[in-house]
């Protein structure tokens, strides 16, 4: 009898086995054996492409653009500065270096127009265009400068000076250089000037040609044309050649 109740009871403890007790906290629906929720993950995190921040540096990509060289600092060319000009070879020629500089006020030294403010730069001097009349005896450039007052640009080179009109009778290349404002056949004529054969007595007396006044007496000489080769002469001004040799025009 008691072999019969334990084989009707053993289905009943085998059920017991396989349900077992509920989970604690699990719910009616859950998996009785499975392990707690740990909720959502993290999502996994993209950390892009390198960047300057994280201390990468693309050597390819990296543009520093153009640079330039800041008031006061070393330079050998005014393209160098950010601003004014460069002053190697203004005060030495030599290796070391000059310095930017900003555009200089009147009566500083300069070697060239870019150093002034005034774009002006007259014997090494900034001056105001205004006021930039070359003073006699100074270098002018012909053609641009304008001498002061009484005086011409007498080019000698590819520069020039300035110096004082001429009077009449005196040398002249152009009536820019006379105090008449009349040169002719070399010399500077006065504007009331005397044709060919006026009683004369220097050279400035006539129109053109020249005075055949010698100083010899009183007696004034004539306004003559200037005389072609084999004629007499005492100074070679009176030969179309400008050359008089033994009295004779060549």
């Amino acid at each position: 009898m008691r072999l019969h109740h334990a084989v009707l009871l053993l289905p009943l403890f085998c059920l017991a086995c396989t349900t077992g007790a509920p989970h604690p906290g699990a719910g009616p629906d859950e998996d009785p054996v499975a392990e707690p929720d740990a909720g959502p993950s993290e999502p996994e995190h993209d950390v892009g492409p390198p960047t300057e921040d994280a201390g990468f540096h693309d050597e390819e990509t990296v543009d520093a653009g153009p640079t330039c060289v800041p008031t006061d600092q070393q330079c050998y060319a005014d393209e160098e500065c950010c601003a004014g000009f460069c002053t190697w070879g203004g005060f030495a020629y030599s290796y070391a270096p000059g310095q930017c500089a900003l555009p200089q006020a009147d009566g500083n030294y300069c070697i060239a127009d870019n150093w002034c403010s005034s774009g002006v730069c007259r014997d090494n001097v900034c001056v105001t265009p205004s006021d930039a009349c070359v003073p006699q005896d100074e270098e002018c450039e012909p053609g641009v400068s304008t001498c002061c007052d009484g005086n011409f640009c007498f080019q000698e080179y590819i520069m020039g000076r300035c110096l004082p009109l001429r009077e009449a009778g005196e040398y002249c290349r152009e009536n820019a250089e006379c105090a008449s404002g009349m040169c002719a056949l070399g010399v500077c004529r006065l504007p009331g000037c005397l044709p060919q054969d006026g009683a004369c007595y220097w050279d400035g007396d006539c129109c053109e040609g020249f005075c055949t006044y010698t100083g010899a007496s009183y007696a004034p000489g004539q306004c003559s044309a200037q005389l072609p080769t084999g004629n007499y002469c005492l100074e070679s001004r009176w030969c179309e050649s400008w050359s008089c040799v033994e009295d004779a025009c060549l």
